[in-house]
């Protein structure tokens, strides 16, 4: 038999996936109305590719990025991406700030274990991160690859 789960962690994972949804969709606006430019890359860290993980684009209000949208793409595991705008690929020209969460389950043999980071947690967090993305037309190959540093 499973250990009981007390209550007051049930209460708190069901208020962050309430809060996840409620974010998720207060930030899909109706993504029709804006053109869509196609976003991939690679992500590096450490020289290497990283093998797993999610890229998220925070629009930059300070650089005039105006969309309510936040573009989100999962890592394969030759470290590509490619970005969708939910439900469409792409996101709207503009800048943007980049988070990159890459983690795992500390222990595998319990499924309640708190996640481990792969890269420093600076990365999962756009105002610290230091990543950037200005999204354009015809954008040179390479213009998405993202190095962490």
């Amino acid at each position: 038999m499973a250990p009981a789960v007390p209550r007051r962690t049930l209460r708190a994972a069901l208020f962050t996936i309430t809060a996840a949804a409620c974010a998720w969709f207060a930030g899909c606006g109706d993504s029709r109305s804006e053109p869509m430019v196609p976003v991939e890359g690679k992500v590096m860290f450490g020289g290497k590719a990283l093998t797993k993980g999610s890229v998220v684009l925070y629009p930059d209000k300070t650089r005039g990025n105006a969309t309510k949208h936040e573009p989100r793409a999962d890592i394969d595991a030759d470290g590509h991406y490619k970005v969708f705008t939910h439900p469409h690929e792409g996101a709207p020209p503009g800048w943007y700030k980049v988070a990159v969460i890459a983690t795992e389950m500390s222990d595998p043999k319990n499924p309640y274990s708190l996640p481990r980071w792969l890269i420093p947690e600076k990365f999962g967090n756009p105002e610290q991160s230091q990543l950037f993305l200005g999204v354009k037309k015809d954008a040179p190959p390479g213009a998405y690859d993202l190095a962490l540093r």
